[in-house]
């Protein structure tokens, strides 16, 4: 894709984020209906920041987010649906997809499409949570791959401040070469584990997932050992 249809590109995607953002803040209810989170992961990836949001139009519910590593920052957005869910009951089922703009401030083009979708259910003492990603690069970049990723855990709390369980993440490889023009292999990495959650005081959650990469060539140097620390703070 050449440099003028990329500079396009880049400047409507930050036309489309301010609208979006525009919009949001006209539209949505007072703001003291307006709950927010913040959220750290620190993994092989670097450290990684997000901000989010969720926005009250009537029974409808906005949520946004901008994610941030290095020179790339992302910024999300979709309707969020509560399909289970009564006041007197801890029990839910939230399901909530997204499309998502991935931006490279360092080249100041756009890099990636970012259809998503969550799941974020608790029955009882068990909590569920499911991300399904789908990185689309080439659109921006012609020689660039796509991925599909997901991360998977379930936690079964042993009281009000510990809660344990497997997880379990995947990145699949939809498309692109390697260095030496081979196709790449569909499994990128398949890592297996478990994961503790601690509330870390009020309306913070401390994590830490620790597992094993079963793909082979990615266990050299470490034995497979991979890991995240997560902190999240919701208001």
């Amino acid at each position: 894709m050449d440099r003028k249809t990329l500079s396009f590109i880049w400047k409507f995607g930050i036309t489309f984020l301010l609208i979006a953002m525009t919009n949001i803040w006209l539209m949505a209810e007072e703001e003291s209906n307006i709950s927010g989170w913040f959220r750290t992961d620190t993994d092989a990836h670097g450290t990684q920041i997000w901000f989010g949001a969720s926005h009250p139009f009537g029974s409808l519910e906005i949520d946004s987010d901008i994610y941030v590593v290095g020179a790339t920052g992302e910024f999300d957005i979709g309707p969020l649906f509560t399909l289970v869910g009564k006041e007197d009951s801890k029990d839910s089922l939230i399901v909530l997809p997204m499309v998502g703009l991935t931006f490279d401030f360092e080249s100041m083009n756009v890099a990636t499409f970012v259809p998503q979708f969550y799941t974020f259910s608790t029955i009882g003492s068990i909590y569920f949570e499911s991300w399904l990603m789908n990185f689309l690069n080439s659109p921006f970049d012609g020689e660039a791959g796509n991925q599909f990723y997901t991360r998977n855990f379930l936690l079964y709390a042993l009281g009000d401040i510990v809660s344990i369980g497997p997880q379990l993440e995947v990145t699949l490889n939809l498309s692109g070469k390697d260095e030496n023009g081979n196709e790449l292999d569909s499994l990128a990495s398949c890592a297996v584990g478990g994961k503790v959650h601690l509330k870390y005081g009020k309306n913070n959650t401390l994590g830490l997932f620790l597992g094993s990469e079963t793909k082979e060539k990615l266990r050299e140097g470490n034995d497979g050992i991979v890991g995240r620390f997560t902190f999240v703070r919701k208001w």
